[in-house]
């Protein structure tokens, strides 16, 4: 199976991440998505997404791609 996951980083649900991770310590993983982001000295909210450039966003990116496959595969199986 191939997936356009184009947008994933930007529009990670932080709510869904937090509730679904595997990760013991989620007050560590809530700070680090509510940290907002500095750009020009100037401090933005982020409500959702995550930067593409942290070093954590790649293993948040698969824990909450997980088990997509196994949704789409059964979602395709009971409509075809």
């Amino acid at each position: 199976m191939e997936a356009d996951i184009e947008k994933c980083f930007d529009k990670i649900n932080h709510d869904f991440l937090i509730e679904n991770t595997i990760i013991c310590d989620k007050k560590i993983i809530t700070e680090w998505l509510k940290a907002g982001v500095l750009e020009a000295g100037k401090i933005s909210q982020t409500s959702e997404g995550m930067p593409q450039g942290g070093v954590i966003s790649p293993l948040l990116c698969n824990i909450t791609l997980n088990g997509i496959e196994t949704f789409i595969k059964k979602t395709a199986n009971e409509e075809g």
